[in-house]
This record gives structure tokens, C-alpha cells and sequence, in this order.
């Protein structure tokens, strides 16, 4: 028998071209069994990547194509589960029992042929290394979230977003090239309330696609704001469900930093805010579990970011209590460091402030997302000496626009209001 098991490669497949060369080029029988992982965040296009190069370069293994969907989510399948199938499609019935008996049959009736293996949403090493062939004349492709590391021999690609072009081309391949071409400034803030993820632009594409009477407008003012998520779904597609897939399989304190290191509203995170926030001494371990896990990047080393709407997905996941509780240690921490900074600085220290302009950007943010609500009593005393401490310091435009920040998230505050006065803040 001749497995022919692709999927169907997407008409409207956008981007890529180089990532989809680089594959082709590499994935040829040579002296070693050549294992490309393609590893990114839920929705980001693995599979139709993985889909697209497999077609490419089908006709190089005569012997047919083996693809599976392993599960990779709250639920992964049993790589002995994986075998039955695999050697079902082989023309095995009633394979051997056990996981090594299997793994053994499989790579036997792979011996000596060319084929090619697509193993779709991979969970771990663990359940990947069984159904490697044992024969250089085959070729696997691996996807999934994690970027398999331990996974000897294997070369892994890491899938970024969409650019803005790339984006917007597939928003047109979609909905309607005319449509989008007639609305471009919509169009661009459609891709980036998307933060140019593939799943979320082609969600978005297709609600527009299927309401003839919207105008692009209509479908950007839908996906703005903190609501995007709940925009982004249509039929059994959804941003959100995806999204919830690699949450699920988070250990109980990975879920935990997941989800509070998203209070910390900041372009990105210093370990030392990190550790902060979760009222840990080392935030590193569980920080680049999440990198590996693509639900953090790290731009630099102890430098930590979400994409966009993973950051929003990650607020969502907060409870009332332990996001005050996170917030109430974050500007604990800058009072303290704020009141040792300025006491440097009188001691003319010319370091004193340099960590503010490093990190300004992150109180600032997470205190304007509570911006209109009353501020507790605690967050009152440690606003008002945040302020009156940074000005004190002075030196920098970032210090001066984080007192203007402070002082109007105290406004409306008739207590707060009052102090400031005093202080001549």
C-alpha cells in the first residue's frame, strides 16, 4: 500500500517563501534521517507551513506520505496509539502490543523505502521519538508549540507572525482584494488588532468575507480593544480555543506565571520584575519554561515579552484577587526602589535613576490599565510617594512623563488630590 495522507495544501496560503525554500531545500534523503521541527505559538500557521512544504517536495518519496495529528494539547495522543495508526496506514492489522514492539515493526516496513512523515501538533520529545524512521531515505516533519529541544538531530524553525504586507494580503485573499484596497487605513488596523497572527487575520477575513453589507471600518471598530478575543471567532475557528489548547497543558505554577506576568502591562519584563510579580527569588526557571513553550519571548537574555494577544489572553486568565495581590507587590517594590534612588541621587549618585528609564514604561502601564477605577488606599500612598520620590530624582523625560502618569491616576481622588497639592506635586 501507498499512503498519500497530506492534507490538502491551502489555495490562499500566504508569505513564507523563504522559510518555504529553505524547507524544501533541506528536506532530501541523505546520510542522516533529516527531522525539521516547526515550532510557534497556537494559531501562527504551523501546520499549513508544514502542509505546503510537504506537497512541495512529495514527489522526492515515491514511497508515499504518513501524516498524523498527535494531539499536542491538554489530551496528546499515546505514541503507541500514534503507532497503531501509522502502521495501519502501512497495511498492518492487528499490530504487536506494546510501544517498542510497534516502534520496531514500524521502522522495519520503512526500511528501504523514501517516504515522507508529517507529524502535526507534537507534544513532547517523548512521544515524537518512537515514530522517527530509522532510515536516512525517509524525512520527517515535526509541528507543534514546544520547539523539542531534546529531540537529538533535529533542526528547529521558529515560525514568527505575519509582517504587515504579508497580513494584509491574506486579509484581501480572503475577504475580497477590492475591499480591503478601498479601506486601507481600516485594513492595516484590522491586521494590527490581529498583531498579525494568521489564525486571527484569517478569522477576521472571513467574518468580513461572510457580511457582504459591513465595510472594513465596521469589522476594525469589532477586533479593537480588550474584546478582540470574543471578536475573533467564527465557526469552529477561534483564537481564544487555540489559545486555550497550550494553556491547558501548563503545569499549576507555569499557568500561574503565565498568567500574572501579564499584569505587569510593559512592552517587556526584566527577571527582576518577573520575580516581583510572582513573589518568587528566581523567576528565570519558569520564565523561559514559557519561552520553550512559546508563550514568552525573550528579545535579549532576562528580557521577556507576550505577543500581543496572548498578553490579553493571559489577562483574562487573572483572578480579581491575585491580580491585586501581584499589583500590590509591583508598586511596593518601586516605592522602595524609587525612595533608594533618590536618596543616591542626593548623595550624587549619577546611576540613581538610570533603572527608572529602564523600567518606567512598566508601572506606568499596569497603573493606567486601572485608570477610572477607585485606587486602593495602599496604591493611594505608594502613587503619591512613587511621584514626589521621581521628582525628586528628575533627570529624564521618562521620569517626568511617569509623574504625569501618577498624578492623574490620582484625579478624581479628593484625598489624593489634596495630598498632591501639599506635596506641590
Amino acid at each position: 500500500m501507498r499512503p498519500a495522507q497530506l492534507p490538502a495544501d491551502l489555495a490562499d496560503f500566504t508569505g513564507r517563501a523563504e522559510l518555504v525554500e529553505a524547507l524544501a531545500a533541506e528536506l532530501a534523503p541523505g546520510a542522516a534521517l533529516p527531522v525539521h521541527v516547526i515550532a510557534g505559538i497556537g494559531g501562527v500557521g504551523k501546520t499549513a507551513l508544514a502542509v505546503r512544504v510537504a506537497h512541495r517536495v512529495r514527489d522526492r518519496f515515491p514511497d508515499g506520505q504518513l501524516a498524523i495529528d498527535l494531539r499536542g494539547g491538554s489530551d496528546p495522543m499515546d505514541p503507541a496509539d500514534a503507532l497503531e495508526r501509522l502502521l495501519g496506514a502501512l497495511g498492518v492489522g492487528g499490530p504487536p502490543a506494546g510501544l517498542a514492539d510497534r516502534a520496531a515493526l514500524y521502522r522495519s516496513l520503512l526500511d528501504g523505502r523514501r517516504m515522507l512523515v508529517l507529524l502535526d501538533n507534537a507534544a513532547s520529545e517523548a512521544q515524537v521519538r518512537p515514530l522517527l524512521p530509522g532510515t536516512s531515505q525517509c524525512a520527517v516533519i515535526v509541528t507543534g508549540r514546544s520547539r523539542l529541544a531534546a529531540l537529538a538531530g533535529a533542526r528547529t524553525h521558529d515560525l514568527d507572525v505575519l509582517t504587515r504586507p504579508e497580513a494584509l494580503s491574506l486579509l484581501g485573499a480572503v475577504a475580497g482584494r477590492a475591499r480591503i484596497a478601498a479601506e486601507p487605513e481600516a485594513a492595516v488596523a484590522v491586521a494590527e488588532a490581529c498583531a498579525f497572527l494568521p489564525l486571527a487575520v484569517r478569522i477576521a477575513a472571513a467574518r468580513l468575507a461572510a457580511r457582504p453589507g459591513w465595510n472594513v471600518a465596521v469589522l476594525r471598530d469589532k477586533v479593537a480593544g480588550e474584546r478582540r478575543l470574543a471578536e475573533l471567532a467564527i465557526g469552529d475557528l477561534a483564537v481564544e480555543r487555540t489559545f486555550d489548547l497550550g494553556y491547558d497543558q501548563l503545569a499549576a505554577e507555569q499557568a500561574r506565571a503565565f498568567r500574572l506576568l501579564a499584569v505587569a502591562d510593559a512592552p517587556d519584563l526584566t527577571l527582576r520584575v518577573a520575580a516581583v510579580v510572582l513573589g518568587v527569588d528566581d523567576a528565570e526557571p519558569l520564565c523561559e519554561s514559557l519561552v520553550d513553550l512559546n508563550l514568552l519571548e525573550s528579545p535579549a537574555p532576562g528580557r521577556y515579552l507576550y505577543h500581543d494577544l496572548l498578553r490579553v489572553f493571559a489577562r483574562g486568565k487573572v483572578a480579581d484577587e491575585e491580580r491585586d495581590e501581584a499589583l500590590a507587590r509591583l508598586t511596593g517594590d518601586w516605592l522602595r526602589q524609587v525612595r533608594a534612588a533618590a536618596a543616591a541621587s542626593r548623595d550624587g549618585s549619577p546611576q540613581a535613576g538610570a533603572w527608572l528609564a529602564e523600567e518606567a514604561a512598566c508601572l506606568v502601564g499596569t497603573l493606567r490599565r486601572h485608570e477610572g477605577e477607585p485606587l486602593p488606599r495602599r496604591r493611594q500612598g505608594s502613587t503619591l510617594a512613587v511621584a514626589r520620590a521621581l521628582r525628586e530624582v528628575g533627570g529624564g523625560d521618562s521620569q517626568e512623563a511617569l509623574v504625569r502618569g501618577l498624578i492623574a491616576l490620582g484625579e478624581g481622588d479628593p484625598a489624593t488630590e489634596e495630598a498632591m497639592a501639599a506635596l506641590r506635586i
